[in-house]
């Protein structure tokens, strides 16, 4: 198991499906060569755009975190199972 800790898409860059490759990246990486069977995340509450994202590769929301990031925010922690 491991979790990624950030990835990011310039705001004039996004709408490219950037972030869609990247995370298709690191999944192949860990399921194949690192042999990691789940992948953890955390994403703000309100960042609506990076859930759907993260929904639409096939992450599912296991709870909310209260005050998660350093100015209070929340944060939905999300899981993809990588091999069964």
């Amino acid at each position: 198991e491991t979790e990624i800790l950030a990835i990011a898409v310039c705001p004039e860059m996004q709408g490219r499906k950037i972030g869609k490759r990247l995370l298709a990246r690191i999944e192949k990486e860990a399921a194949g060569r690192l042999q990691i069977p789940r992948l953890f995340l955390h994403t703000a509450v309100e960042n609506l755009n990076a859930r759907t994202l993260f929904t639409e590769r096939g992450y599912r929301e296991l709870g909310l975190k209260k005050d998660f990031y350093p100015n209070g925010q929340d944060a939905v922690l999300m899981v993809k199972e990588l091999r069964s």
